[in-house]
């Protein structure tokens, strides 16, 4: 039954190319069966968080304290979510603080905290990224296969993106930014190839892309 629940976008990423600015990312939870959860959740901060970066969650109900522990475990703060999607959001905020690290959001169907439903590692980014980032090789396009549309995770480099189809004809071109959707929903069922390029137009990564669906 929890197999029916899931998250996305998955991996799931914030970042914050400007360390003195907050950032705030969706993270929707799907509800795939007709089956009702009462979620309530735990935020882990492991070693790789940096001392003076805060993280704010708003559940369905309120809006926490940065660096909130967890929620709160009471019967009518439960989170419940039935068949659907059901949107978190969460703000990051690095104070000046660049680097990269992770925060660990664990959710479970009950107050005393003892039946995991999901694991969510967040991945943050602050500021410059490193010379992997950079030279490709922290790079990924998910979800990938897709349906709909795609994100880059690491991609604050990234700031063209161009679609090429098998026969090697660009199909769209979009301008990222961090955390960005890009749709592809009109494009035919198969498999595409996304290419990467930097500030300076300089080809950074190229992306094999699988689209699952038929446009329309």
């Amino acid at each position: 039954m929890i197999a029916q629940f899931t998250y996305s976008p998955n991996p799931f990423s914030i970042t914050a190319p400007n360390p003195g600015e907050s950032v705030k990312v969706d993270l929707d939870m799907n509800v795939a069966n007709d089956t009702t959860y009462r979620i309530y959740w735990k935020m882990e901060f492991p070693e790789s968080f940096k001392q003076g970066w805060q993280i704010q969650l708003c559940d369905l109900n309120l809006c926490y304290d940065y660096n909130a522990p967890m929620s709160a475990n009471t019967n009518n703060k439960a989170n419940v979510m039935g068949m659907g999607t059901h949107t978190f959001e969460i703000g990051f905020l690095p104070n000046n603080i660049e680097g990269n690290g992770q925060v660990i959001l664990t959710l479970y169907g009950n107050k005393e905290f003892t039946t995991l439903v999901k694991t969510i590692p967040i991945s943050l980014v602050a500021g410059s990224s490193s010379s992997n980032d950079i030279n490709g090789a922290g790079l990924k396009v998910f979800p990938n296969p897709t349906n709909n549309y795609f994100q880059i995770y690491n991609g604050n480099h990234i700031r063209k993106i161009e679609i090429y189809n098998v026969v090697g004809s660009r199909v769209k071109t979009f301008s990222n930014t961090p955390n960005a959707q890009h749709d592809i929903s009109d494009l035919r069922r198969g498999p595409y190839i996304i290419k990467l390029f930097d500030a300076k137009n300089r080809a950074v990564k190229t992306i094999r892309l699988i689209k699952n669906t038929e446009g329309v």
